[in-house]
């Protein structure tokens, strides 16, 4: 994305990954940037709507960023290894209440979606899961 936005630009840009806090830190690292139109935060549902309604952060989306467009609809997947005795989510609620605690699901942060919705998962159909924190990748530098 970073190469087709400098040439639609029609100027070099510079992209820098801040993984980690589900968002926050580079969302803070965007609202406090100098407002000069070269910095624009690419966040999510995480980042701008669900952190601040379940932990602190040090900026508020709603009075430090402007919203400029959506960017993508991104669909969302139920998928588990192969060797899980499970065929369809019904089995896998099953299972998952016969086994207390021995499935694990992957998350990058409490304020992350993929950590609220295993929450509201867990809540309505009675079944307890270990939390597996997923390592962020490390932070990147790009230049064109």
């Amino acid at each position: 994305m970073q190469p087709k936005m400098g040439e639609l630009l029609g100027s070099r840009s510079w992209w820098r990954t801040a993984p980690a806090a589900a968002g926050n830190i580079g969302m803070d690292a965007a609202a406090k940037s100098a407002p000069d139109g070269y910095t624009v935060f690419l966040g999510n549902v995480g980042s701008i709507a669900i952190n601040p309604a379940v932990m602190p952060v040090q900026s508020n989306p709603l009075k430090d960023l402007v919203a400029i467009t959506q960017v993508v609809d991104v669909p969302s997947v139920l998928v588990v290894h192969p060797s899980l005795p499970v065929s369809s989510v019904k089995e896998l609620i099953a299972h998952a209440r016969a086994n207390p605690g021995k499935l694990n699901y992957g998350s990058p942060g409490s304020g992350s979606l993929d950590r609220l919705r295993w929450r509201s998962y867990a809540s309505w159909a009675a079944w307890t899961w270990c939390t597996c924190r997923t390592k962020a990748a490390p932070g990147r530098r790009w230049r064109d």
